[in-house]
């Protein structure tokens, strides 16, 4: 049951983080559009942004390698220059500028706990802990009663409910790869076309 939930709240960390991703960049476009026509090359640069950020996210989460994690692509780099070069003319655009600005901040922290909550919810030693635990059980059970089709039929499904459950639970407790992934193909179409 631990291990269920251990699974579960790793998925729902990683999921909470990409729907506030997703919550972000959508504000900040709809910002960017309010402060003016000026903010055109930023909101395509965001647009160019988006899914090779999305596509770096989950190269990273699946090699795992902090080495690369917290620098900064060149693409976002490029996209806040263009925020910081904003010049605004009036209240309501310092107003907007300063939102904006509050806003792509937020976008780089989420990117970060992303990053920074991602490690596996299960370790492999429990996990080869547990299954032998499991083989042990299974091995007893077949131990007090008579051998025969029946017998060996109910332990062969026993121990395929079992791992296959396992399995599950394993894939779950990783949210960027495997069966149970989360679909990045929503983020990357999160922002629509410049109309």
């Amino acid at each position: 049951m631990l291990m269920i939930a251990s699974a579960k709240s790793s998925y729902d960390t990683q999921d909470s983080h990409f729907r506030q991703l997703a919550a972000y960049l959508v504000e900040t476009d709809q910002l960017l559009a309010q402060y003016g026509p000026e903010t055109t090359e930023v909101r395509i640069l965001m647009r160019q942004a988006v899914p090779a950020a999305i596509d770096r996210i989950w190269r990273e989460k699946r090699s795992a390698s902090q080495d690369s994690a917290f620098t900064a692509a060149s693409l976002a780099e490029q996209l806040n220059g263009a925020i910081a070069a904003l010049s605004p003319v009036n209240d309501a655009q310092r107003s907007l500028k300063r939102r904006i600005e509050e806003a792509a901040a937020e976008i780089a922290r989420t990117r970060l706990l992303m990053f920074a909550d991602g490690q596996t919810a299960i370790l492999t030693p429990f996990l080869l802990i547990l299954i032998f635990w499991l083989a042990v059980v299974f091995a007893s059970y077949s131990l007090f009663v008579e051998p025969g089709a029946v017998v060996v039929v109910a332990l062969l499904v026993f121990a395929l409910s079992i791992s296959s459950a396992l399995f599950l639970i394993a894939d779950l407790s990783q949210p960027f790869a495997g069966l149970m992934q989360i679909p990045k193909e929503q983020l990357r179409h999160t922002l629509a076309p410049l109309g």
